[in-house]
């Protein structure tokens, strides 16, 4: 066999290689990494579920744990179905805040732009366009 042979083996065996660097070993790590979260959990921690739902650890015990997810609502679920420890507010409530902060807010509350924009709009529209409220009927 000449040295010639061996370059396809050669090629094979660095994309192999290459693939366990890129892919398998972080995984592994990220694996070790999530086992490790999941065997320190303490009642108190805040975690969010693999499924997206956010809650604090009541009990724990072999392979399960207990999840506050709301005022009286108790889920049992086991352990590794724990995704991540978080801490603070969640963030979907910091954006449904915001949101309730912007719907509470009367029209007249909004920016002169704002107001202004819709002037521009109102009058860049053919009469035939623009919305008639004639025809409503108040009672």
């Amino acid at each position: 066999m000449s040295s010639k042979d061996y370059v396809p083996l050669l090629y094979l065996l660095a994309i192999l290689v290459g693939f366990y660097l890129l892919f398998v070993r972080p995984q592994r790590s990220r694996a070790r990494k999530t086992m490790q979260m999941q065997s320190e959990l303490h009642a108190g921690d805040r975690v969010m579920l693999t499924s997206g739902i956010f809650g604090s650890v009541v009990a724990l015990r072999d392979d399960q744990i207990d999840v506050t997810v709301a005022d009286g609502v108790v889920i049992t679920v086991d352990r590794r179905a724990v995704g991540v420890i978080v801490g603070g507010e969640r963030p979907s409530d910091a954006r449904r805040d915001d949101a309730r902060r912007d719907d509470a807010r009367p029209d007249d509350a909004r920016p002169d732009d704002a107001r202004r924009d819709d002037a521009r709009r109102d009058d860049a529209r053919p009469d035939d366009a623009r919305p008639d409220h004639t025809d409503r009927e108040d009672g």
